[in-house]
């Protein structure tokens, strides 16, 4: 998830983000949306960027790095 590595961070209606620069988390994700967008025949998936992302730092070894551009 993002947020900083001293604890979870700040949510958004009780809920986090992943942090999809990680491989295995950009992995994890892509499958079940691939199985979910094959199992039910989705044409159309849409995808955007509706909430605020408050801390949305990497948690890395050597300290919190940003992982998200402003939009």
């Amino acid at each position: 998830m993002l947020g900083p590595r001293a604890g979870l961070g700040s949510n958004s209606r009780q809920q986090y983000v992943l942090d999809i620069a990680r491989p295995e988390a950009h992995e994890h994700l892509l499958t079940h949306i691939d199985a979910l967008v094959r199992e039910h025949s989705i044409d159309y998936l849409k995808w955007d960027r509706n909430r605020d992302l408050f801390e949305a730092v990497s948690r890395e070894a050597g300290g919190d790095r940003p992982s998200v551009r402003p939009g």
